[in-house]
């Protein structure tokens, strides 16, 4: 765990993007304010179990876009964090 890791993908607009596409795809209405949500809780992804450490290696392996590489935090992960912070149902 590192906290520069964890800054740093706490602030990362692509995995942000991801996480939105699940929130959507788990059935929070689209006109709701995901953006806003997302943002609220980014603290609470940065800080989810493995998430820093598998951020950190896409980042030691010269991956530019961490929060894109599907193999560093997986829709796996993001769908079980936000259903962590919404519960089995997202509204």
């Amino acid at each position: 765990m590192s906290y520069l890791i964890q800054a740093n993908l706490s602030d990362d607009a692509e995995l942000h993007r991801r996480i939105i596409a699940c929130l959507v795809a788990e059935g929070a209405p689209v006109d709701g304010p995901l953006e806003g949500w997302v943002y609220a809780n980014k603290w609470a992804f940065s800080v989810r179990p493995g998430w820093s450490a598998a951020y950190g290696r896409a980042v030691a392996e010269g991956d530019e876009h961490p929060g894109m590489n599907e193999s560093a935090i997986t829709d796996q992960m993001i769908r079980d964090a936000v259903h962590a912070l919404t519960g089995p149902e997202v509204e």
